[in-house]
């Protein structure tokens, strides 16, 4: 039998310059770490090309639904568009990226590490519970 418990997720708004909003939802969360919205406070993607070092950032959703597809938004918080690529070899440049997860399924999406240094936060949010990661990868002298 599986147990849920439920958290609050605060997300703090820019609005109108310096003026700030907060958003609270609650959001059921499996206790596996499996939730419907994930939020990730550090996303990275970019490179000190004179130096040589570049940081990407790969974002895996894996479907807990294994009977009906599961539909996702992710969105970039205080960035540039960026481009991704996904598992298939899909490139999207944007801030917000849509996509369907079949019954059980999976999706990676990777930033390429060669813009010029870009750094924020994201948001997962999806119609069901979903399992996410986001991974970092920091690459050096290539």
């Amino acid at each position: 039998m599986r147990k849920w418990r439920f958290g609050l997720i605060v997300r703090i708004l820019l609005v109108s310059g310096s003026m700030l909003a907060a958003e609270a939802t609650l959001a059921q969360v499996g206790i596996e770490g499996q939730a419907a919205t994930h939020v990730f406070p550090q996303f990275v993607d970019g490179a000190f090309t004179e130096v040589g070092v570049s940081y990407r950032s790969a974002l895996i959703v894996s479907a807990t639904d294994f009977s009906s597809p599961t539909a996702c938004t992710f969105r970039l918080v205080g960035m540039p568009a960026t481009a991704m690529t996904d598992a298939r070899g899909a490139i999207v440049f944007h801030t917000f990226f849509s996509f369907t997860l079949p019954p059980s399924g999976w999706q990676v999406f990777r930033t390429p590490g060669v813009q010029s240094l870009a750094t924020g936060s994201a948001i997962l949010d999806c119609d069901r519970i979903v399992a996410a990661q986001l991974r970092y990868t920091l690459s050096v002298g290539g």
